[in-house]
């Protein structure tokens, strides 16, 4: 999927701010966070195909702001078509903790916020932070390292133990740039409308099958709720 960061910047400053970004008729937005080798990026996956949405891994999301913010009429474009929304949301999160973002950070904003107007399932890079006060729902896919440096060794081919140390500094330096970003906590409960634990479910699918009932639920309401087919 390619993505041209001024038609990411276009939705952003197009979108009704007051418009709720999860209704009927309206494509939904999930904010995924997770531990590395969870699933998280597979739960996303599965949730994607089932709700007919463009899935954003936190790869594509870098690419995206980090290209508005190399590109210096993006940012002219944004400073004085969208600099007050932008801001808004950079005052009340950054500037309240002695914060300076970067340029990057400041894209990246919009390209969260830019994506959530057009619907979408968006992984990591803050987002469930970032859209946090909008009705949206936010998921959390953990794991125990133990757990999930199995399921990363399985996949790549690696050792247990390789991959137990992989799973310990990605999930560190997550944290950490989490925290050094936007000043949360990646392991706060509330910062989630779920939290899911894939350590009791070796198949995926029935994990997303729980996150799709409680979107359904959270969203449209609790007789909307129902297992995947």
């Amino acid at each position: 999927m390619t993505i041209d960061p001024k038609d990411a910047l276009l939705s952003f400053i197009g979108a009704e701010s007051r418009e709720p970004l999860a209704h009927p008729g309206r494509p939904p937005v999930i904010a995924i966070a997770r531990d590395h080798g969870a699933g998280g990026e597979e739960i996303a996956r599965i949730l994607g195909h089932e709700l007919k949405i463009d899935v954003y891994d936190k790869a594509l999301v870098d690419q995206v702001a980090q290209s508005a913010a190399a590109d210096r009429s993006a940012i002219d474009f944004l400073d004085e078509r969208a600099g007050a929304r932008a801001g808004e949301w950079l005052h009340k999160f950054l500037h309240a903790n002695d914060s300076s973002p970067s340029e990057y950070v400041r894209h990246l904003v919009a390209v969260v916020i830019a994506i959530a107007a057009k619907g979408g399932i968006i992984v990591g890079r803050g987002s469930h932070v970032i859209l946090g006060g909008r009705p949206i729902f936010r998921l959390r896919v953990t794991g125990s390292n133990r757990v999930c440096a199995d399921r990363l060794a399985a996949a790549e081919g690696i050792g247990h133990e390789a991959a137990f140390d992989r799973v310990r500094e990605a999930n560190k330096q997550r944290a950490s740039w989490l925290w050094e970003t936007f000043k949360s906590r990646h392991n706060y409960p509330l910062n989630y409308d779920l939290v899911i634990n894939t350590d009791g479910y070796p198949d995926l699918y029935q994990a997303a099958a729980i996150a799709l009932a409680a979107f359904r639920a959270h969203v449209y309401g609790p007789e909307a709720a129902g297992a995947l087919p």
